[in-house]
């Protein structure tokens, strides 16, 4: 899994998700909270695993997971611990930033996060080996696909529907970035936005985040129940 694009505006800045995984996945409880020491942090929670994949706070932070970094890694047989625990300890401290700094990875599975907070934008990478850390443009519109799922070419040709798809629309709001990821390449069902391969690997959910000064709207769509959960995080300070 998966795709995950970020659109700024001038009064605001989206991020969407696409969770692409196997269908017989656990519904998710995707209202899952808890307070970690000064900070309130909501997530997507994997009912299986008991991680996340997307998560935000009331301080104006989120951090989003997918598999993989820059190319398909081989897959061990084992590994020490799951990535979505490990994205929940690293955005329960109090600098997620300095937390992937210090973390022990080893034995991990290769993994990317993308963090927006305090106003920057990275790409945390864990390659299996060793760590790295890009800062990303955030006056840019950018977008991600996990490498274990999607190779250069496709990531790239993806890269260049958001761009065609953002240009044609003058008024881009949350909607027209949902709709991006809803239905782009529908018919492709092996590297649309939406995918069903085979009825084993299919895109399961659209988790969305839309950040102000004052508030996160995340919108969580639900694309096997089609229900659709909707929360408004008022943020602690202006961001």
């Amino acid at each position: 899994m998966c795709t995950v694009s970020f659109v700024p505006t001038n009064t605001e800045c989206i991020f969407t998700f696409n969770r692409d995984e196997h269908i017989g996945r656990t519904t998710p409880i995707f209202d899952a909270q808890k307070n970690v020491g000064f900070k309130n942090i909501y997530y997507a929670k994997d009912v299986k695993a008991g991680g996340t994949w997307f998560v935000v706070d009331d301080e104006g932070s989120i951090a989003m997971l997918f598999n993989g970094e820059f190319i398909k890694h081989d897959k061990a047989n084992s590994y020490t611990k799951s990535r979505g625990i490990i994205l929940l300890e690293l955005f329960a401290c109090i600098d997620c930033l300095i937390a992937f700094e210090q973390y022990n990875f080893l034995g991990v599975e290769p993994f990317s996060i993308i963090l927006f907070q305090k106003n920057i934008l990275y790409r945390l990478v864990w390659n299996g080996i060793s760590k790295s850390i890009i800062i990303l443009p955030t006056n840019q519109h950018h977008i991600f696909s996990s490498a274990t799922l999607y190779g250069h070419t496709v990531a790239q040709n993806r890269k260049q529907w958001l761009l065609n798809y953002l240009a044609k629309n003058k008024n881009i709001d949350k909607d027209v970035v949902l709709n991006f990821h809803k239905n782009t390449n529908i018919d492709d069902k092996e590297n649309g936005l939406i995918i069903n391969r085979n009825n084993i690997t299919c895109t399961l959910s659209i988790s969305q985040a839309v950040i102000t000064k004052q508030q996160i709207l995340v919108r969580h769509f639900n694309l096997i129940s089609d229900d659709v959960i909707e929360n408004k995080i008022q943020l602690y300070s202006e961001v």
